[in-house]
């Protein structure tokens, strides 16, 4: 009879931002959207994973051009 070998399932929970997924759902490519914000493309990729926060000014451009609210893609940040 053949050996069962044992398998182990790792789950990974990886957080997207509400602003990717705003972006994903527009279908706007993401360097166009950097550039109709009059930002580069590097500077939105860091505000997307959360290493560089929008100005006012951002926020509200990316939220104008992808029409959701700015609540809804920068939620404020509660610390516990």
């Amino acid at each position: 009879m053949p050996r069962q070998s044992a398998t182990t399932t790792t789950t990974t929970t990886t957080t997207v931002s509400p602003l990717k997924v705003a972006i994903v759902r527009s279908g706007i490519m993401q360097c166009d959207l950097a550039r109709k914000a009059r930002m580069t493309e590097q500077r939105l990729s860091r505000i997307v994973q959360g290493h560089l926060s929008a100005s006012d000014d951002e926020q509200d451009r990316l939220s104008e051009l992808l029409g959701v609210r700015r609540r809804a893609l920068f939620p404020p940040v509660t610390i516990p």
